[in-house]
């Protein structure tokens, strides 16, 4: 059961080297690179940030290991409480 929105986190709220933790499987993330997925193909001012993603834990695999998330995505997930930032005081 998904919880309900519990903060707004903002883009400001992530930074290279974060652990997540996903609720629904345990797993850890740690927030490697950001970067504006559209930067090679058109010069427009709109940006779309994505992170790259290393994952560990019992649900991961060879193929899920390394994902590429929208930054909304992300911000979407950690506000909702399907994410949590994992700090020192975690266990």
């Amino acid at each position: 059961m998904m919880a309900t929105q519990t903060q707004n986190f903002k883009p400001e709220s992530l930074k290279a080297g974060l652990l997540i933790k996903d609720i629904g499987c345990g797993d850890l993330g740690v927030l490697v690179k950001r970067y504006d997925i559209l930067n090679d193909f058109c010069e427009k001012d709109e940006k779309i940030w994505v992170w790259d993603i290393y994952w560990t834990g019992s649900a991961t695999t060879e193929d899920n290991r390394h994902t590429t998330l929208v930054e909304k995505a992300i911000l979407t997930l950690l506000s909702m409480g399907a994410w949590r930032i994992q700090t020192d005081h975690d266990h």
